[in-house]
């Protein structure tokens, strides 16, 4: 039998995780699991008051996933620390892990983000989350999920395109944007500071 893969795509709201993940989704033809899609699946009018019951079934799905060893995407903002015995789970169970992250060079282009998806009929999320998420978000990748990658992609979205930053395959870390990097390292040290 093959081994499964497991693709986690994190991110703090707005920073594009949902663009990310349908190139992902394009390449990989795995299915995704996503806490907003199922929400909006479940009330596309008020995705907010079904949040807690999203998160749930996200959960089960994901366990599902791992217990029938099937491949697939799931999209985080990675902003706790939960995930990662899903993770663990799925590479005692021989999956093979890869994880993409992105971000913008700021909580308030993400809030911007969020704004301008909102007027576009897409779901909101409150400002004040946004800014306490988003430096979790990137602290928690890069001290906690990266570790347990077999493969990891660090990517910004600050500007028209998605560009890999960073990368690291079993072979040690790969830096495709050096100023760009010397910046996310700088940042995520001050965020633990």
């Amino acid at each position: 039998m093959d081994r499964p893969t497991l693709i986690v795509l994190g991110g703090a709201n707005g920073s594009g995780k949902t663009t990310l993940a349908r190139e992902y989704i394009f390449v990989e033809k795995f299915p995704y699991l996503g806490a907003d899609q199922i929400a909006y699946d479940l009330n596309p009018n008020d995705v907010e008051s079904v949040a807690i019951e999203a998160g749930r079934l996200f959960i089960k799905k994901i366990a599902e996933m791992i217990e029938d060893r099937h491949s697939f995407i799931v999209e985080s903002t990675l902003s706790g620390l939960s995930l990662r015995k899903w993770i663990s789970k799925a590479k005692d169970n021989g999956y093979l892990i890869k994880i993409g992250f992105v971000y913008l060079n700021s909580p308030e282009l993400c809030v911007d983000r969020v704004s301008a998806r909102v007027s576009k009929g897409g779901h909101h999320v409150p400002a004040e989350d946004i800014l306490r998420r988003y430096h979790r978000s990137n602290a928690n990748f890069w001290n906690h999920y990266k570790n347990l990658a077999d493969d990891w992609k660090l990517y910004n979205n600050t500007g028209s395109e998605i560009v890999l930053v960073a990368m690291d395959d079993g072979n040690g870390i790969s830096i495709g944007e050096t100023r760009r990097y010397k910046e996310w390292l700088k940042m995520v040290t001050e965020t633990e500071a």
